[in-house]
């Protein structure tokens, strides 16, 4: 037995030694997409009011309920202040601590060997490495911690003592807290191989309560039990249907040297049923979110096969479930590190260009930086109203900022692939000018079409069909590519003004004047030229 336990112990090590081989890189980053605004909620709010205040929750556009979140981000400025290596050591943290859980999950039914693997495999996955260097998905990795000792609390309810069955719910409640990706485990729950089927009905009965709890805690503070954001879905079904093959596409050739296994999984008819029910409820939540598909949505997918990969391989004699195993590690390390790599690169380039940003001065202007629109204003508010830096350095995401004479007398600056900084172009700004504003058409034909609905503001641009489209919003501090036809939740926002580029196949490109939109009064509205 003793043995047994430093076995199990020299496995966890390794476990988070490879974390921190796979993505210790992380301690290297800064500030990125969404953890600006964060920090600023988290310095005008106390981190029970993320738990209690429904004001706070009605304010955000995206009727998301994530009080794990939000608390954890005032935790981290209380504990960390704005010591961004800390809060990435965070991060590192709580990766480890989704591996080691998993394991322990797993360590229920199978060897140390196969359960450091499927912990192994799952850490290493494409979504995982998709999402490692951002600090604002930390309610997944929560959420996931959660989830798989609310299954390892529930098993040990059925083998050992009932009342674990309470501490499973309490985890599970925290789970959904955390992120509403948990909301379906009891589905999972109620088919997995321990004990009997009324024995396991009746363990699920504090989490039904959890449930109930969690649905009208969610109401009370969204005043809807739903919620969502980004882009409309005007077919659900058919999201759904393609949802699979988008799922595939994301995960790559991982999903398909694991497919051999997880077909093994489903042998037995409570196979096929426990992985069906993993699939579907790790893909349809996801389903309103996947119009625009991105790799963090694949997340729940990705812990679903490697848990029946994992399983399915012990079918196999050990010759052969080894020689899988080595080939399912081999092609899921490539494609980690190809993934790993350029996800890197994105995030080490907006690190990058937000270290700049705060060190400019008030004549500088920096040009189309990485990071999102809407977090460059919120860096602004950390840089001067938080740390009291140097106020007036601006930014823009599209050059007919130059070419409408906005540049003039300001310094500019980029961040250059080449050797990895920001730095400073303003030599070079007017041969720019020059090259892009030369390409614009200001007489070329273009449409605009737009309907608002609840919320809502669906679009159709053209006459083209091919090239590509950017919504330009003030003088170029946001920019967003769009496709041609599409629709986007706005919230209660009453109007917007924007503009349109079109960029042709043959790279000319033209721009609408700024159109105003009134939603109260006028809905509807047709822009051509």
């Amino acid at each position: 037995m003793k043995r047994t336990y430093l076995i199990d112990a020299a496995a966890c090590v390794l476990l988070s030694v490879v974390v921190w081989l796979l993505y210790g890189k992380i301690l290297r980053l800064w500030w990125m997409y969404d953890d600006a605004n964060h920090i600023h909620d988290a310095v005008l709010h106390r981190w029970f009011e993320y738990f209690t205040n429904d004001r706070l929750w009605l304010s955000m556009p995206n009727r998301l309920f994530t009080p794990i979140l939000s608390a954890s981000y005032d935790g981290e400025l209380s504990l960390f202040g704005l010591n961004a290596r800390a809060w990435y050591l965070t991060q590192l943290a709580w990766l480890v601590v989704d591996a080691l859980s998993l394991f322990a999950l797993l360590r229920l039914w199978m060897s140390t060997a196969m359960s450091a693997t499927g912990a192994l495999m799952f850490i290493s996955g494409v979504p995982v490495a998709a999402m490692a260097a951002q600090l604002m998905v930390m309610h997944y990795w929560q959420s996931i911690a959660l989830i798989a000792l609310s299954t390892l609390t529930f098993v040990l309810a059925m083998r050992r003592s009932q009342w674990m069955a309470y501490v499973s719910a309490v985890l599970y409640l925290f789970a959904m807290l955390a992120k509403e990706i948990a909301v379906p485990l009891p589905l999972l729950l109620v088919f997995i191989p321990e004990g009997d089927a009324r024995k396991r009905i009746r363990a699920l009965v504090p989490h039904v309560v959890a449930l109930g709890m969690y649905a009208v805690w969610r109401t009370a503070m969204l005043h809807t039990p739903f919620g969502g954001y980004g882009w409309a879905v005007p077919n659900v079904f058919g999201l759904i249907a393609s949802l699979p093959l988008k799922i595939a596409l994301a995960l790559g050739a991982s999903a398909v040297v694991m497919l051999i296994g997880v077909i093994a999984a489903m042998r037995t008819r409570r196979g096929a049923v426990l992985v069906a029910i993993g699939l579907l409820i790790a893909i349809a939540p996801i389903a309103p979110m996947s119009a625009h598909m991105q790799e963090r949505l694949a997340l729940g997918a990705w812990l679903c096969l490697t848990i029946a990969f994992t399983f399915g391989v012990t079918a196999f004699r050990p010759a052969i479930g080894a020689c899988l195993i080595v080939s399912a590690l081999a092609v899921v390390i490539i494609t980690n590190r190809q993934g790993w790599s350029l996800e890197f690169d994105s995030a080490f380039r907006m690190s990058s260009e937000a270290r700049a940003f705060f060190a400019l001065r008030s004549n500088d202007l920096l040009r189309a930086p990485l990071v999102p629109p809407a977090a460059m204003s919120e860096m602004r508010w950390l840089k001067e109203d938080r740390q009291g830096k140097q106020r007036g350095a601006g930014w823009f995401y599209d050059d007919i900022f130059l070419c409408e004479g906005h540049g003039a007398g300001r310094r500019i600056w980029q961040y250059e692939d080449s050797v990895q900084r920001v730095v400073e172009i303003t030599s070079r700004v007017q041969s720019i000018a020059r090259r892009y504003c030369g390409a614009v058409r200001n007489t070329a034909p273009l449409i605009a079409e737009f309907h608002h609905r609840n919320g809502t503001l669906a679009w159709r641009f053209g006459p083209y069909s091919d090239g590509s489209w950017r919504v330009l919003i003030g003088d170029a501090q946001q920019a967003f590519d769009v496709p041609r036809e599409d629709a986007f939740r706005l919230g209660d926002l009453n109007g917007i003004a924007l503009r349109i580029r079109y960029q042709s196949p043959q790279q000319w490109v033209t721009y609408s004047p700024e159109i105003t939109l009134d939603f109260q009064h006028h809905p509807d509205a047709l822009w051509h030229r």
